[in-house]
């Protein structure tokens, strides 16, 4: 057997202390003394402890469990002044005989309102502590500067990034020094980019400690700084547009780098100091079996709960929280059945009550953001040559510009990316005028049941009409047109198989039901009086017979009480009195005083209490006439009462009578009722065999129309035959016209094969292969010796060691190309016409690869000074930087000499080594300059290098033309 105890700690605001209150479910010392306590057997009703994880809404509510408890007040008589709302309550559940040890915690929660005291029970409504998931979930800025924003942002909430979340805007928490929070809940894992009008800022400069650190630092324009402790990114200068930044989040939660879903949760309570509220085991569970990545940017406030179920549906899953106040999250699966449920009360458990209640439609697909963007972008706000504008479906007749976007009907999408207007050139044409932004939809990729059904070109409906009069052989859908009739014909028998039995089950159904609806009704209408149950005047008549002999009893207790054998009434002294302000004992102490003190005339005492003996029974004689009389006036209410009830028993006998040959009256009208619905059914199921056979009349009509028509058919096929004989007789016309033709190609091809062998020999006399010995494979191609400009050569163009290039319409050979050292060579000046990349050498872009110096001229103050040419190199690997200067310098006034050199700064902008190049000497400039240097084995990462020229004390005078290149060559 198993036992019940609850512990409620309350609080005493009269006596000002903390208060326990104990109640157990068993009068049995092995409980009421369970672990050195007083648990009073005061349970007058258990709780029942349950779940609602589904509540017919499909809402994914986090519910909170709640019951209620009544106990008896007896054990508790100050329970009603006590302040039990918001108290601790606990539930241990044991084995009645069991030690404390064995008893098991079942619940842990709090009483939610001051109990309901009546009738000596107090009734305890109490439910889990989940308060925390409601509570705000983001802190607020105080708006003192720093970390706390600027003053106008006060009372706003801080953002968090979890997860990975993609094109997130931040805030702006100093407009100064453009810095912006990404997370304020601790460290991130990183930022991967940062991004203004969707243009990519370069990599971060570097990582600072803190924010006194990232405001000190010097960031250039065009680059970011950022401090990855506080979830902060600084711009080098103001932006323009709006920014947006892909983040690796918050890692600084237990898990570290939270992503999974559990990990996620338990990081969120983590930040609430909630994590012991939590069930791990669940969380783990949950990630095993949902092992997806999530991603999630707050930037407006929400409460734990609202997210935690957010998290929990786009898995699959269902969070709650359990009788011990801890929140766990489940993945829905459906597994084995493990019982079944009967209402018929032939299967345990058994089932009490069973109810169809009206629930929301059930999700049949949900729709999941992947890769969501949290920082949406207008076209406006995204960085392009020209104003983007959204035109909508694409006409012929209208004017596009650049930048125009337009729509197709087959759900493609293009950016006018040609710079002159253009009309009539629709999208897809022209690649030089239209760009595509998406791709047309086919109904050949679009599938149901995740693409695992059929197509949407497969389920496209057929013609109207299309299978209307098929003939014989004809397939509609996968079966034939025959087969379709006479399936349809089976069915119709069918159906007028089951149609009179369907008839009866209605017959029969109807009678019942209004059997036993007006049954019920009769039933309902017997068992109430005057507006009120039976069973309310029977309790009430009971209550006031209760009252009226608890008041007699009351009164005679005032008088006194019977001797123990029976045969004496003892009288109460204490209570009877001798007059309106004095008792039989006042009485008798005064007699006694006045006989002690008085001392006087004993025959005048004697007769004084005579006089008194005498008033006394004539007293009691009043009283005891009251006291019969009352006695005979209750008993005769109670006999009158008894008559009453007895009559009203009678006349709800005959009632009962009455309402049962009433009721039978209805049943006979009810019958006739269905008799005569029966007759008109009847009559609608022959008329409706007629229709039938009407239409069964018509189909033969139409087989008879079909057969004409196959005869028909059947004179088609015989002129058919007649003319296939035709066909093959003009058949072998063409064969034999083939044949002919085909001799004529014959000799058309060994034509063709002289003049190929001629034109190969021609071809060797200028190009020769040379074959590898070991593998067969062509090793280079030669040009044979050339003599019309004038120089005889025996250049390769594959596989060469040299590689020379010359004019077809004459001049010299120029040497472009050759290999030493296992390095390519480049000889001669390079000019680039548009644009040069270099995808094999360098990830990112070299800022001022090559760079032409507008003639200036620099006051120098004695030492080097620059012109603004420093280049920022990227690199992502070991390489060889050549650098290389060619201008016209000379100095201005002064000492008359000028320098040059190069200097490499590394990534934090301090100077690593320096090549100087030539001087002047007194007395001279640099009419023609030429300064070339390598910086050898570079490590990967960014290096800054600056050409740098000296004047003297005076200046140098930069003249047009100079200009600066940077080549980079792979280790």
């Amino acid at each position: 057997m198993r036992a019940t105890l609850i512990q409620i700690d309350g609080w005493d605001p009269v006596a000002g202390e903390a208060v326990t209150l104990r109640a157990a479910s068993h009068d049995d010392p092995a409980v009421c003394h369970l672990d050195g306590a007083v648990w009073w057997p005061a349970i007058a009703q258990l709780p029942k402890l349950r779940y609602d994880l589904f509540s017919g809404a499909f809402d994914g509510q986090i519910d909170t469990p709640s019951s209620t408890v009544t106990l008896m007040t007896e054990a508790f008589p100050d329970l009603p002044r006590y302040a039990l709302a918001d108290a601790r309550l606990r539930l241990w559940r044991g084995e009645v005989g069991a030690a404390w040890g064995d008893y098991v915690l079942r619940f842990d929660g709090i009483v939610t309102a001051q109990p309901k005291v009546e009738a000596l029970t107090a009734t305890i409504d109490f439910a889990v502590d989940d308060r925390w998931l409601d509570t705000p979930l983001l802190d607020l800025y105080a708006g003192t500067t720093g970390v706390e924003g600027e003053a106008g942002q006060k009372g706003t909430p801080k953002p968090w990034c979890l997860g990975e979340p993609r094109y997130v805007p931040g805030v702006m928490i100093d407009s100064v020094d453009m810095i912006v929070q990404l997370s304020a809940y601790g460290a991130i894992q990183s930022l991967n980019a940062a991004l203004e009008r969707l243009v990519r800022f370069p990599f971060s400069i570097g990582d600072y400690a803190n924010l006194a650190a990232l405001k000190a630092a010097a960031i250039p324009r065009g680059y970011i700084g950022t401090c990855k402790a506080l979830g902060l990114v600084r711009h080098g200068a103001p932006l323009e547009g709006i920014p947006s930044y892909l983040v690796s989040g918050d890692a600084a939660g237990p898990d570290g780098w939270a992503r999974k879903p559990g990990e996620i949760i338990r990081r969120i309570a983590h930040k609430l100091g909630k994590v012991d509220r939590v069930s791990g085991a669940s969380l783990d569970a949950l990630d095993a079996a949902r092992p997806w990545n999530l991603s999630l940017y707050l930037g407006e406030q929400v409460t734990a709960r609202a997210i935690i179920q957010r998290i929990a549906a786009s898995v699959n899953a269902v969070a709650g929280v359990s009788w011990l106040g801890q929140l766990f999250v489940a993945p829905i699966g459906i597994g084995e059945p493990v019982a079944t449920l009967r209402s018929d009360g032939t299967a345990l458990p058994m089932v009490g009550d069973i109810q169809q209640i009206e629930v929301s439609p059930p999700y049949w697909r949900m729709a999941v953001q992947a890769e969501r963007t949290w920082q949406v972008h207008a076209l406006s706000d995204i960085a392009f040559s020209a104003v983007l504008l959204d035109r909508g479906r694409y006409i012929a007749a209208e004017s596009y510009r650049e930048g125009d976007v337009v729509d197709m009907p087959d759900g493609s999408r293009w950016l006018h990316v040609g710079t002159a207007p253009t009309s009539g050139v629709a999208p897809g044409t022209n690649a030089a005028i239209w760009f595509n932004l998406s791709a047309s939809i086919d109904p050949a990729d679009i599938r149901y049941d995740g693409g695992a059904g059929p197509t949407l070109q497969d389920l496209k409906p057929a013609e109207p009409g299309a299978t209307a009069g098929a003939p014989a052989g004809t397939y509609v859908a996968d079966k034939l047109a025959e087969e379709v009739v006479a399936d349809a014909l089976a069915m119709t028998a069918i159906v007028e198989q089951e149609r009179a039995h369907l008839a009866q089950l209605l017959t029969n159904y109807l009678k019942t039901m209004l059997l036993d609806e007006t049954r019920e009704a009769r039933a309902q209408a017997l068992a109430w009086m005057d507006g009120e149950h039976l069973h309310t005047v029977q309790r009430r008549e009971t209550q006031a017979r209760i009252d009226g002999d608890t008041a007699i009893v009351t009164d005679m207790a005032l008088m006194g009480a019977k001797s123990l054998d029976g045969s004496a009434w003892i009288l109460d002294v204490d209570t009877v009195k001798v007059s309106p302000t004095q008792t039989y004992a006042e009485r008798d102490a005064e007699i006694s005083a006045s006989l002690t003190t008085l001392g006087g005339d004993l025959a005048a005492s004697v007769a004084s209490l005579g006089t008194a003996i005498a008033d006394e029974a004539a007293a009691r004689a009043t009283a005891i006439d009251t006291v019969t009389a009352a006695i005979a006036s209750e008993t005769s209410n109670r006999e009158a009462a008894i008559t009453s009830v007895q009559d009203a028993v009678s006349d709800e006998a005959g009632a009962r009578a009455t309402a049962i040959s009433d009721l039978q009256s209805q049943v006979d009208g009810v019958e006739a009722d269905l008799a005569a619905q029966v007759s008109t059914l009847e009559e609608a199921i022959s008329d409706e065999s007629s229709a039938r056979a009407s239409a069964l009349s018509t189909v033969n009509a139409t087989l008879t129309s079909h057969g004409a028509t196959l005869s028909a058919n059947s004179s088609s096929i015989s002129d058919l035959d007649t003319a296939v004989a035709n066909l093959t007789t003009t058949e072998a016309n063409h064969y034999s016209f083939l044949n002919a033709y085909i001799g004529g190609v014959g000799t058309t091809v060994t034509q063709h094969t002289g003049a190929i062998a001629t034109l190969d020999g021609r071809t060797k006399g200028f190009w020769s292969i040379t074959a590898n010995a070991g593998s067969g494979a062509t090793a280079f191609i030669s040009a044979q010796a050339e003599t019309s400009p004038g120089v005889t050569t025996s250049n390769v163009a594959f596989g060469a060691r040299e590689v020379h290039i010359s004019n077809p319409v004459g001049g010299a050979w120029t040497k472009v190309l050759s290999i030493s050292g296992g390095n390519v060579q480049i000889y001669g000046n390079l000019t680039a016409t548009g644009s040069v990349t270099t995808p094999n050498l360098v990830s990112n872009s070299v800022t001022k690869a090559g760079a032409a110096l507008s003639p200036s001229n620099v006051i120098g103050t004695g030492g080097y000074v620059g012109f603004g040419a420093e280049a920022t190199i990227v690199l992502d690997y070991a390489a060889d930087v050549v650098c290389i200067f060619v201008g016209f310098l000379n100095y201005t006034s002064g000492v008359p000499s000028t320098a040059t050199r190069f200097v490499r700064y590394n990534s934090s902008h301090s100077a690593v080594e320096t090549r100087v190049g030539p001087s002047s000497g007194a007395g001279a400039y640099m009419p023609c300059a030429v300064f070339a240097t390598v910086f050898s084995g570079l490590a990967a990462g960014t290096h800054y290098i600056e050409p740098q020229f000296n004047g003297g004390t005076s200046g140098v005078y930069m003249n047009a033309g100079c200009g600066v290149v940077y080549l980079i060559s792979k280790r």
